[in-house]
Formats: C-alpha cells, sequence, structure tokens
C-alpha cells in the first residue's frame, strides 16, 4: 500500500492551514493586543475562515480525489494519505501559530501550549479525513458506476 502523495500533501497543507486558523482564534487577544470586548469583528472573520477551510475545502478536496481514485478499491489508502497529511499539517500549523503568538519565548511556556495541542490535532485530523472521505465518497457516487451485486 502506497501512499497518495498528492492527497497527503493537499491534506498537509489545507490542514495546516485550518491549524492556523484555529489557532489563532485562540490566541486572538495576544495577536491583536486588543481587549476582549474588542474582537468581536476579527473573530468573526476567523471563524468564517477557519469553516471555509476546514469542512469546506477538505470536502472538495475528497472530490477531486474520489474523482482521481477507486475509493472502493483504495479507501486504506485514501485515509492514511489524508489522516497523516493533516495530522503533521495541523500540528505545524499549531506549533508556529502558538510559537508567533508568546513571541518566541522558548522554555515551558511555548513547549506546554504545544504539547497540550497534540491531543487536539488528532482529533481534527480525524475529523478533517472524515470531511475528506465524505467528499470522496459522494464523488465516487456521483459516478454512475452500477451498484456492486454482492451483499
Amino acid at each position: 500500500m502506497a501512499l497518495d502523495r498528492r492527497l497527503a500533501v493537499s491534506a498537509f497543507a489545507l490542514a495546516g492551514l485550518a491549524g492556523a486558523i484555529m489557532t489563532v482564534s485562540q490566541y486572538l487577544q495576544i495577536l491583536l493586543n486588543q481587549p476582549f470586548s474588542q474582537l468581536g469583528g476579527a473573530a468573526f472573520v476567523v471563524s468564517v475562515l477557519g469553516f471555509l477551510v476546514s469542512p469546506v475545502l477538505a470536502v472538495v478536496l475528497g472530490y477531486v480525489t474520489g474523482k482521481r481514485v477507486d475509493v472502493a478499491v483504495a479507501y486504506k489508502n485514501v485515509l492514511t494519505s489524508c489522516f497523516g497529511g493533516a495530522l503533521v499539517g495541523l500540528l505545524l500549523g499549531t506549533a508556529i501559530v502558538t510559537f508567533v503568538a508568546l513571541d518566541g519565548q522558548g522554555g515551558l511556556q511555548v513547549t506546554f501550549p504545544i504539547l497540550g495541542s497534540a491531543y487536539t490535532a488528532i482529533l481534527r485530523a480525524m475529523t478533517f479525513t472524515l470531511f475528506v472521505f465524505a467528499g470522496a465518497a459522494f464523488a465516487t457516487f456521483r459516478t454512475g458506476a452500477p451498484a456492486p451485486t454482492h451483499v
């Protein structure tokens, strides 16, 4: 089973962007240096961007992949390629934004938030992979291929 490099790199890029956007929303007050009460517009923009990247573009990525790959045969390849790329992208995107938000201070001030976000990155990578797989399944159903005759 060889990994689908195109899918893995695409998942890495989109999930990295999604991880960065989601982490920006967590550190928005620090990054903008404004009181919490004045962050309404910025928080809305970041939330909309996060929604467009994570579920919407993930489903589009899955749809494109589903048109290119026979998901019924290569579903393990699709899942592992997407999850691996998404996990690395989310971890990297989260780590970069956390490091920037905390002014590049080293030590435990950066280490613990990054380690703490590893669990969240795993869950987000699973969700991202499910969105991609849903898009791939939709593309497979849209091909008009005859339904399997075996049960």
